[in-house]
């Protein structure tokens, strides 16, 4: 199988009449690329990031790597 995935997300978080408690962008970047290597069996590439600004960020919306 061979492939490639490219997600570009941009979004506002918050709530317009509390904007000086809670008011943030989030930005995230999806790349995937898919490789046939023999038969049945790929090679996978992935990167995902995220870029947010403002404060305070809620928890459930930060990145962890690994179990969190």
């Amino acid at each position: 199988m061979n492939g490639f995935v490219f997600n570009l997300t941009l979004s506002q978080n918050g709530f317009p009449w509390a904007s000086e408690k809670l008011n943030y962008f989030s930005g995230g970047l999806d790349v995937r690329m898919y490789q046939k290597i023999a038969g049945a069996l790929s090679f996978a590439f992935r990167n995902y990031s995220v870029v947010t600004n403002n404060q305070p960020i809620p928890n459930h919306s930060r990145q962890y790597i690994g179990l969190g």
